[in-house]
């Protein structure tokens, strides 16, 4: 693949490779691993639409490695993007691969192209760069054809991962700030030479747009820019086990369930504490049967709530598609909302089990609750129960990462 590439490389390391950018080895890193990504992109794609033939538009083609990709399974592409130097590297790339794609300098708010001109729209990373993102998907339902089918994906705004280290400038913070914050943030504070990104989306508001275009959603990736960040990035980094990462989200879920699973014991074993053995058993395992048929029974029914809002979504009665319709719109705010409230229920619980489990400390909440009464008085105990979670977590979380700091330093 390098030896393919190795003009279109040495065209961008001389040309677009800014030398003053302080993630340049970053890029060069990502770029070496663009055009395997992209194959896993268009492979996506022909998930929903088989590609052969189809006139398919890459809206935001930068340097070509998707418009290849979608050229391999059989598409007539037609690449877009606002530089005309990142076409040129683009028809180099592609010019490598033998792929036979047109370019084309565009704007997305204002595509050159007939109303209904393409079957296939792929818009992947490319809505937080545009200016104007809401005309820019109207353009893009303008030549989509009816029936035919978009691909997008952004990064979400609000993602903890984007939040923690925003996926272009690996900056704490930056995605949430306004435009005009982060362009100062970036270049004035942090010294990068330019800030070419613009607010990003928030999942819930780009499904808005689309539907006002005449568009439906009908599959969605739960707007998990997080997951999509994270999977970039054990791709561009050799030492990362891409099957290992996968390994330790099922740990991590694991994990979750089985401190609740605890809790929910824990709480069970001090409400029948004082009654006889059988009578324990017999409690425990009939709040076992019933978290695991009804709690466990309604994630997996929440989980399936956007298949069931497609299935509705497709019904012949009006009323039922916009039942569908409905679901499928709040299914992404739904999940993070439970998201938000099973982790705050977590610190709540456990605080609670520990405040329980002192009792000076558990009268001390009482006696200093009965003595605010009213409002207050009914939710500082609740308030209490949750600090004690939150400190008792974060006393662990030390703990265990020294415990980790130790073996490494142990280990060299």
């Amino acid at each position: 693949m390098l030896l393919r590439e190795r003009e279109f490389l040495a065209r961008w390391c001389d040309t677009l490779l800014d030398p003053g950018d302080p993630q340049r080895a970053r890029w060069l890193r990502l770029e070496l691993t663009q055009i395997p990504r992209n194959e896993s992109i268009a492979d996506e794609v022909s998930r929903f639409v088989d590609l052969r033939g189809r006139e398919v538009l890459d809206l935001g083609c930068q340097l070509g490695a998707l418009p290849i990709a979608l050229h391999a399974r059989g598409a007539r592409v037609t690449g877009v993007d606002v530089d005309e130097a990142t076409l040129a590297a683009a028809r180099l790339r592609a010019g490598c691969h033998g792929a036979a794609v047109t370019f084309v300098r565009a704007v997305g708010e204002s595509l050159p192209f007939d109303d209904g001109a393409f079957e296939v729209v792929t818009f992947i990373d490319v809505i937080e760069h545009v200016e104007d993102p809401r005309r820019t998907l109207r353009e893009i339902a303008r030549v989509l054809r009816p029936g035919g089918t978009l691909y997008l994906f952004g990064p979400n705004r609000f993602a903890w991962e984007n939040l923690k280290a925003d996926p272009h400038y690996q900056l704490a913070g930056v995605s949430a700030l306004p435009n005009a914050l982060g362009r100062w943030y970036v270049t004035r504070v942090r010294g990068f030479p330019r800030y070419d990104v613009g607010v990003l989306p928030v999942g819930g508001v780009v499904a808005r747009w689309l539907a006002e275009d005449g568009l439906r959603v009908v599959h969605s990736a739960e707007d998990d820019a997080a997951a999509h960040a994270e999977h970039v990035k054990a791709l561009a980094d050799e030492q990362v086990d891409v099957v290992a990462l996968e390994k330790d989200k099922v740990k991590g879920a694991i994990r979750t369930d089985f401190i609740l699973s605890a809790e929910i014991i824990a709480i069970t074993l001090g409400t029948v504490a004082d009654a006889p053995f059988g009578t324990q058993v017999a409690v425990l395992s009939g709040i076992a049967a019933i978290m695991t048929v009804g709690v466990y029974g309604l994630v997996a029914g929440i989980v399936k709530l956007d298949d069931a809002g497609l299935y509705l979504s497709r019904s012949a009665s009006g009323a039922t598609r916009a039942l569908g319709r409905g679901i499928l719109a709040l299914a992404p705010w739904l999940m993070k909302a439970l998201s938000v409230a099973g982790t705050a229920a977590m610190f709540l619980v456990g605080g609670g089990i520990l405040t329980h489990g002192i009792p000076a400390l558990h009268h001390a909440i009482a006696h200093q609750a009965e003595a605010v009464g009213g409002v207050a008085g009914v939710l500082l105990p609740f308030l209490a129960d949750a600090l004690t979670g939150v400190v008792a977590g974060a006393i662990t979380l030390a703990v265990v990462l020294g415990i980790r700091k130790l073996r490494g330093t142990a280990a060299a």
